[in-house]
């Protein structure tokens, strides 16, 4: 009986694994996509990606007749932006919970900017990232949840601390 309980514990630590690694890691397409998106801009193209962050682009039209020194700043800036998300992506990887809430929050207010434009299709495609992430949240939560129920009621951390 037990083992049985241990494998199904195992198949769904798995699963949730895998759903945690596959939300997190659209944290790295927010900022590639977003980075390409300031990149195509940068250099005076007309297309750009849907995934990429309403902020930048907002800041790339903000910019498109300005002198060269004005564009190469706010290229800096953009590309500091895009590694903040790749930032969220590298520590929700690691099981943060605050690198999720953080992304989340800056990347649903990132879509409030598609609403001035009335850029629909981005703001669908916004609402699909943030339940994406949300469920790699809620994935983080119940691996924790199991693990601490295993481990005799100690934390990730405390584990960690422990084996020290």
């Amino acid at each position: 009986m037990e083992n049985t309980i241990a494998k199904d514990n195992h198949k769904e630590l798995e699963d949730l694994n895998n759903n945690l690694q596959t939300s997190a890691k659209w944290f790295y397409w927010i900022a590639a996509l977003s980075l390409i998106n300031t990149l195509i801009s940068f250099f005076d193209g007309n297309v750009s990606f849907i995934v990429g962050l309403g902020i930048t682009q907002l800041i790339d039209g903000l910019v498109y007749d300005a002198s060269a020194n004005i564009k190469l700043i706010a290229l800096l800036f953009e590309i500091g932006i895009s590694a903040i998300f790749f930032t969220f992506g590298y520590y929700a990887l690691k099981r943060e919970k605050w690198a999720f809430l953080s992304g989340m929050v800056l990347y649903f207010l990132d879509g409030l900017i598609y609403l001035l434009v009335d850029d629909w299709l981005s703001i669908a495609f916004h609402g699909f990232v943030l339940f994406t992430l949300f469920s790699g949240l809620k994935s983080l939560r119940k691996i924790e949840a199991i693990e601490i129920s295993q481990d005799g009621g100690l934390s990730h951390l405390e584990r960690e601390i422990s084996k020290a």
